[in-house]
């Protein structure tokens, strides 16, 4: 969010942004060209996970009406909080305040709103934006702490699980993830975008049968495109890997099994083309290939299937 000219180069403009200085997150209004820092704040960050009764600003437990960790009292706690949103917009609630204070640049004020939100109620949704506001600030342990606190508090949670697994990832801890991908949907078996990663991670995994499986099973279902593109990733994925061990039949079994999606992905097409070619109908498989190259001229498939198919003249003479 652009502000006004830089007082010191009068050449940038000023925006907010989160920074680590000494190895703490702080929200600066900051010079886009020079540097140059107007302001900064250096909100106590929230490391603790959200607990019922616990203090919102640092997370730490009260004794009496305050808290052992910052001294605030409950009521000083509930001020400090509201004040923020006020800052932010004062016709909105802790959690839209948060997602605003992060879209302007200041993480480390949306980070606190955020805590705050889950304290007032605000469900997984501010859980999860807690969480993806940790993992933006680097502070991934405190992250995998939160996960690992939810999923003890609710154990049946599927987004619980799904956070857990996307922490553990952050983490560099893959087979960990998994299983708790793969605890998320026990619990939450409609969550097609979670199956669609746990299909990413077995196909890396080289448990391409399970991967496939899981693939699959988002494509047959009503699901978002993003869900849809990243099953549809892996089946390509593992059509290739079929092409490359020169599984024709495999490779057709395949193919026809999804039909639908061939005609709109060069990679796809490029591997019918390969199909065609291996059962000994070259000129379909030349016909297969101009079509795969309409759809991505720049595919590497197409074009290492170029020579072995014969393709000499240039594209646009061809086609």
């Amino acid at each position: 969010m652009a502000h006004d000219l830089c007082p010191d180069c009068h050449r940038g403009s000023l925006h907010w942004d989160t920074r680590r200085l000494r190895g703490q997150p702080v929200d600066v209004f900051i010079c886009e060209r020079c540097s140059y820092t107007l302001a900064s704040e250096d909100w106590h960050l929230p490391r603790e996970p959200p607990r019922r009764g616990s203090c919102r600003n640092c997370g730490a437990t009260r004794r009496g009406s305050f808290c052992t960790g910052c001294g605030l009292t409950e009521r000083e706690d509930a001020e400090v909080h509201d004040e923020l949103r006020q800052l932010i917009d004062p016709d909105q609630d802790l959690l839209s305040c948060a997602v605003l204070a992060a879209e302007g640049g200041r993480k480390l004020i949306a980070l606190k709103l955020a805590t705050a939100a889950v304290h007032e109620g605000g469900g997984d949704l501010a859980r999860l934006f807690r969480l993806s506001l940790l993992e933006d600030l680097g502070e991934l342990e405190v992250a995998l702490t939160d996960c690992q606190s939810w999923t003890r508090e609710e154990p049946q949670s599927g987004p619980g699980w799904t956070a857990m697994g996307e922490m553990l990832l952050a983490n560099m801890r893959t087979g960990d993830a998994l299983s708790a991908f793969l605890k998320a949907l026990a619990y939450s078996p409609g969550d097609h975008l979670t199956r669609a990663r746990v299909a990413q991670h077995l196909f890396h995994a080289e448990r391409f049968g399970q991967a496939r499986e899981q693939a699959e099973r988002v494509l047959g279902a009503e699901c978002s495109e993003e869900a849809r593109g990243m099953a549809l990733d892996v089946l390509v994925l593992y059509t290739r890997r079929l092409m490359v061990q020169g599984d024709v039949a495999a490779v057709r079994e395949l193919v026809d099994s999804l039909a639908e999606e061939v005609n709109s992905n060069a990679t796809l097409m490029a591997v019918a083309a390969w199909m065609r070619w291996k059962e000994g109908n070259i000129e379909d498989a030349r016909t297969a290939l101009r079509e795969a190259y309409k759809l991505d001229p720049t595919s590497a498939l197409v074009l290492e299937l170029q020579k072995p198919l014969g393709v000499k003249k240039r594209w646009w003479i061809w086609g």
